[in-house]
Parts: structure tokens; C-alpha cells; sequence
């Protein structure tokens, strides 16, 4: 760059030397025009001067003219831009005679001489040069226009500027120094540097502005013509304010403008800078980010934004679900994120070994935002993978009830002196002596058994009609309960549940109802009665609440299912041995997804439900046998999915996970 500026300080000290000294009157021919200091766009401005004004020129040097003038009781002289006068009276002064000594009269053979015709002769340098210089140029029209190599047009044009001052003809010199200038920004910008290329055409107007409005009198490409026109008007020192109006189809997006948001579109804007960067945003459309050259006053930019398609995130618990598309396998598994999915109507259907197929029917519709489609997958195969406890050991007795706390305890209750033995999730005792309080010694035969969030223990006693309230150490922490039918009372009570909130369900078996308790004991709620109807029931023995707050009840038939405050919604189930029918059920449970198990006792099995009272599946037959089951009585799920399952008769805690089946299972 500085010897770019050398070169155009060159160029102006040669205009100036070569202007012939002439009497000129200019008047103004815009608005606001700049008196300079000294001849050089960068120059102090000395004055603002009106338009039409007559201006008396005392000299010009290149492109600018020297006038003093009177303003505002001011003398003032400076300079001013020829383009920015129009020559109103011009009355050239003659040169001065050059007077010379008279010579003698040249002798014949001298007269003769100087009567043929000169001859100039060739200057071989110079013609070299001029050959050497428009090779150059070419190969670098060639690299701008045909190879686009801007970065090595820029490396080849760069010290060519300085070499054209070599050259004689002046009109040559110029116009070559004008047209490196141009070429040099035009491989400027096509390689993206703007304020580089508006410097370069700049430097071409300085050389000389006729020139330069005939080199690009031919070129129509928008970015270069407002690149020129914006390098025009700084080199005649003049200040724009663009405004850019921005719009976009669909309206409502939006809009920054160099880091400035504007709110939604369509949204204007106004700068002093001839670039600006847009960069629009709306939801369920493709973003835009454009760095835009202002060639007009005003710019009207309009955006049709395209429609984004849409990711689908597709994910089930447990991972590894085969996914089927509008019923095509696409050959992946579950967790994954579709790049995209098309606009319309589509089926997703997973598909995993030993559990249901499930399916879910979506529309897809233009601006969406990406789809989540997640769901925890159905067991419907069971096997056993590990058991403590049998027949003929003392490790249980007579158990009644079982459960899981978050930590992976496992808890039973059981008819033995210990009355509550904890294990670890692989059937190891854990805590021996956890229900060895003296105070639990009053506790005479445990019915269920229930662990809240915070690993506090509620055992209900059949025997003494009681509820007690342990914490995590096992120590007692609270009872109430007496014989009775009133508030504070009960006859029987066998199966107890926690919610999240820590409000407990309490099956009043001898009363036939369910009771609702804060975990301090006090009374919430009651229903139900003897009897057979909707919300009504026959001889409750166990209770579950759902992480969606839905009370699952189980009695001698059915299990009916209210909500927490105890309306009745749905029931299932009758006597029998059939499926979904129960045999002197005693265990129930709830999984996260919400599906119900039932200890169906008497047949020996498990049954599995939805949340509607759907057969999932079963397994389970009598027997000692791992996979057997003989009069089972509890079910605990622990929150990876294992179900914990405690025999009565083989006295003994089986898991099962989903797997291959198990003795007795039947899939469906």
C-alpha cells in the first residue's frame, strides 16, 4: 500500500507540473462541498462551501483548484475538487516569449541538412516495458476473470505501479496505472476484501476520473459497481447514510443487522458504512447470515427463508430398538437423531427382542421444530437370573411383603424374629442386626411393607392394627393406629404405598376401604366399602401408586385403579384361572412406565398389565425349579427395571429381568 500512495503522489506532482496556468471562474455544483487545506482527499477541511457559489481559481494543481474567497467575514484559501466545480469562465494565458539571441545564418550545407524530415529515434527500453507490462496485465485478467486466483493476481498486479512511472508517453502511463488499480480491486473483492478493493478503485480515480469512468463504463456486476461508486464518492469526500430495508417471506423473523437486533421483519436500518451484515432467524426455517454491499441510498433486500427440514430425535428405554419408518426397517437402532424427516403424515414403529412392538402416528407439518419421539419400551419376556432363600433354610420364614429403595436395598418383611430383613440387590444380608430395636419386638405380624424417597420404612401390622414408621437406620421413628373403624383406626391392615410426595395408601382390609395418610400419620382422605362395585371391594389386600399419582388397588378379584384422591377410572379382573383372572391375589406393583404386576398367589404367576388392564404377559408355574414359583406374595421393582418377586411357600426372593423365557411364560 505505501507504494501504491507513492505512486499516486507521483502521478499528482506530474499532473501538476504538466497543468498550464489559466484565469479561471468555477462555481460549486454540490451541496456542502469541502475547501481542503492542502490538495489531497485526506486534507483538512477549511470550510463547508454552498451550493452555486462562485469561486475565483488562483491555480490548479492536478485535479484540484486553488481559490481564495471571502466567507462569513473570513478570508479564506484552500483547495477544492475539480468534481466538485463546473468551469464557468475561462481565459487562458498566453505563455511567456521565450527570447533568444539571434543566431547566424547556418551555412548551406546546414540548410539543407534541416530541410529533410527528423526522424525520431527508437527507444528500445521503453518498448520492452510496454510489452512487459501488458503481458502482465493480461495474466492477470486471465487469473481474475477465468481462474478466479485473486490472491496471486493481487501478488502479480502489486509491483507494477511503480514500474509504469517508467514510462515516457504520459497518456500510457495513466491509463495502465489506472487499469492495475482496477484489476487490483477487482481480485480484492472477488477474494472478499471490500474496504481493500474500495481503497484500490479509489486510487484509480485519483490517477485521473475521466479515465476511470471510461475503464468501467462496461461492467455490470452489482458488487463491483456500488464497490466503484462507493470509492467515487470518498475520493470526492462525500458522506452517505444508507438505508436498508429488510424483509423476509414468511414475515416474523428475526433480524440483526451488524450485531443490532431490530426487532421482527420487515425491519429497517440506517449506516454510514457501505456493507452490513444480515443475519435473520425463524423458527422451523433455515437461519441467514449475508454480509451485503450497499451500492444505493436505499437498499430494499427481500429474503425468501427456506424451510427447514425437520430433525426427529427417536429414543427408547432400553436403547437399542430397531426403527421402522412408514413400515420400512432403516436400519438403525434406537438412540439416534434423524437428520431429517419429510413434511406429512408418518408411522414410527420400534421393534426390540422380548419386548412389545410399539408404534406412534405423527404429522409433520412445515416450520416445525425438531421432533422428540421417546418412550420406555414394554417388557413381555421375563427369566429368572437370581434367588436367596428356600425351604429348608432360616434365611426367611413366612414372608408377606417385599421392597426396593432407591439405594438398591431390598426389604422383607417376614413372620420371623427379626420381623424386617434387608439384603443387598444380590440377595447378601445386609445390616443384620437393621430390625433388631428393642421397640420392634412389639411388632407382631407385618402385612406390607413400603419405602418412600428419603429411605423411610412404613410396615403396617395385621396383628396389632398399627402403622410404623421407621428410618433408614431402622430405628422407630413413629406408630398410630388402634382397632377400629374410625379415622385413626383399622381392622387388618395389609398392603401400604408411598407417593412422591410422601403421602401414604393404606389398605383397611377389615373395613374394606382405603385410607390416606400424611407420613406424620394424620388423615387425608378415605373410600371404598364392602362390595363388588365400581370403587367398592372384596377383601383388599394390596395397594400401588404410579409415578403419575394413579392408586392401583388390589382385592380377592380385580384390580381397580382411582386417582389419588379416590375416584374411581378403571377395574379388571375376576376370579379364576384363565388369563387375567387371579386366584387369591396378594402382591402387587407399578413400574415407571405404568404397567401393573399382580403375585396372582394361588396360580402361581405373575400377570402383567397396562395401565388399562391389557395382559402383557405371564410367567410362572408351580414349583421349586429357578423360574418356578410357589404361592408368591410380593413384587418390588427396583429403577433399573428388576423385579423382585417373594415366595410364601419356598420362602425365598426370586429377579427377574426381561429376557429369554422364563418356565411357564407366554408372550404376547
Amino acid at each position: 500500500m505505501a507504494g501504491t500512495k507513492w505512486g499516486v503522489g507521483i502521478f499528482c506532482l506530474l499532473l501538476a507540473l504538466m497543468s498550464a496556468s489559466a484565469l479561471v471562474k468555477v462555481k460549486v455544483n454540490t451541496e456542502d462541498a469541502n475547501l481542503k487545506e492542502t490538495p489531497e482527499i485526506g486534507a483538512r477541511t477549511i470550510a463547508k462551501l454552498p451550493l452555486d457559489m462562485i469561486l475565483q481559481v488562483e491555480a490548479k494543481q492536478g485535479e484540484w483548484y486553488k481559490v481564495t474567497l471571502d466567507l462569513e467575514g473570513r478570508r479564506l484559501s484552500g483547495f477544492i475538487h475539480e468534481m466538485l466545480v463546473t468551469v464557468v469562465e475561462e481565459k487562458p494565458v498566453p505563455p511567456p516569449v521565450k527570447v533568444e539571441k539571434a543566431k547566424e545564418a547556418p551555412a548551406k550545407e546546414e540548410k539543407a541538412e534541416a530541410a529533410k524530415e527528423p526522424v525520431a529515434p527508437v527507444d528500445k527500453a521503453q518498448t520492452e516495458l510496454l510489452a512487459d507490462l501488458e503481458l502482465q496485465l493480461e495474466k492477470c485478467r486471465i487469473l481474475i476473470r477465468e481462474e478466479r486466483k485473486f490472491d496471486e493476481a493481487v501478488t502479480l498486479l502489486s509491483p507494477l505501479s511503480a514500474r509504469t512511472l517508467r514510462i515516457a508517453d504520459r497518456d500510457r502511463q495513466l491509463r495502465m496505472t489506472a487499469e492495475i488499480f482496477l484489476l487490483k480491486g477487482m481480485a480484492q473483492a472477488g477474494g472478499g476484501d471490500d474496504a481493500a478493493a474500495r481503497m484500490e478503485f479509489r486510487n484509480m480515480f485519483e490517477v485521473d476520473v475521466p479515465l476511470a469512468k471510461e475503464l468501467t463504463k462496461n461492467i455490470y456486476d452489482a458488487k463491483i459497481v456500488g464497490l466503484l461508486k462507493q470509492a467515487e464518492m470518498g475520493f470526492l469526500g462525500l458522506t452517505v447514510e444508507y438505508a436498508l430495508e429488510v424483509v423476509t417471506v414468511p414475515a416474523g423473523a428475526k433480524v440483526k443487522v451488524d450485531g443490532r437486533d431490530l426487532g421482527l421483519s420487515p425491519a429497517a436500518y440506517k449506516t454510514e458504512s457501505s456493507k452490513a451484515l444480515v443475519e435473520i432467524e425463524k423458527e422451523g426455517y433455515a437461519p441467514v447470515r449475508e454480509e451485503l454491499v450497499l451500492s444505493e441510498k436505499a437498499t430494499r433486500k427481500e429474503y425468501r427463508l427456506e424451510y427447514r427440514t425437520p430433525k426427529m430425535t427417536i429414543a427408547s428405554d432400553p436403547p437399542g430398538a430397531r426403527i421402522f419408518l412408514d413400515g420400512r426397517d432403516i436400519g438403525k437402532v434406537t438412540n439416534l437423531e434423524l437428520p431429517e424427516i419429510s413434511v406429512g403424515e408418518h408411522t414410527i414403529r420400534l421393534v426390540k427382542e422380548f419386548y412389545a412392538d410399539w408404534e406412534i402416528r405423527l404429522k409433520v407439518a412445515e416450520g416445525d421444530a425438531a421432533h422428540v419421539v421417546a418412550h420406555r419400551l414394554v417388557g413381555t419376556s421375563y427369566a429368572p437370573s437370581r434367588k436367596w432363600g428356600d425351604p429348608e433354610s432360616s434365611l426367611l420364614i413366612r414372608p408377606a411383603a417385599i421392597a426396593v429403595d432407591k439405594s438398591g436395598r431390598v426389604l422383607v418383611a417376614d413372620e420371623s424374629p427379626e420381623k424386617v430383613k434387608v439384603f443387598s440387590s444380590s440377595g447378601e444380608p445386609a445390616a443384620a442386626d437393621w430390625a433388631a430395636a428393642p421397640e420392634l419386638k412389639a411388632l407382631v405380624r407385618p402385612g406390607g411393607l413400603a419405602v418412600d424417597g428419603q429411605g423411610n420404612v412404613y410396615i403396617t401390622d395385621s396383628e396389632s392394627h398399627a402403622v410404623w414408621t421407621l428410618n433408614r437406620s431402622g430405628r422407630l421413628e413413629l406408630r398410630w393406629g388402634d382397632f377400629g373403624a374410625g379415622d385413626m383406626e383399622f381392622n387388618t391392615p395389609t398392603g401400604i404405598a408411598a407417593d412422591a410426595k410422601g403421602d401414604l395408601y393404606i389398605v383397611d382390609s377389615g373395613n374394606s376401604r382405603i385410607k390416606k395418610h400424611t407420613s406424620r400419620g394424620s388423615l387425608l382422605k378415605t373410600w371404598g366399602g364392602a362390595g363388588s362395585e365400581n370403587g367398592h371391594f372384596l377383601s383388599p389386600r394390596a395397594v400401588a401408586v404410579s409415578a403419575a399419582g394413579d392408586v392401583f388397588v388390589l382385592d380377592s378379584e380385580r384390580v381397580q385403579r382411582f386417582t389419588a384422591d379416590g375416584a374411581w377410572v378403571a377395574g379388571w379382573g375376576q376370579q379364576g384361572t384363565g388369563e387375567g383372572q387371579f386366584n387369591n391375589p396378594l402382591g402387587l406393583a407399578v413400574d415407571a412406565a405404568g404397567s401393573v404386576y399382580v403375585a396372582d398367589t394361588d396360580n402361581h404367576r405373575i400377570q402383567k398389565f397396562d395401565g388399562q388392564g391389557k395382559l402383557v404377559c405371564s410367567w410362572g408355574a408351580k414349583g421349586l425349579d429357578l423360574g418356578m414359583l410357589d404361592r408368591p406374595c410380593g413384587i418390588a421393582i427396583d429403577d433399573g427395571g428388576a423385579i423382585y418377586v417373594v415366595e410364601r411357600t419356598n420362602s425365598r426372593v426370586q429377579v427377574f429381568n426381561v429376557g429369554s423365557f422364563a418356565l411357564g411364560a407366554s408372550k404376547r
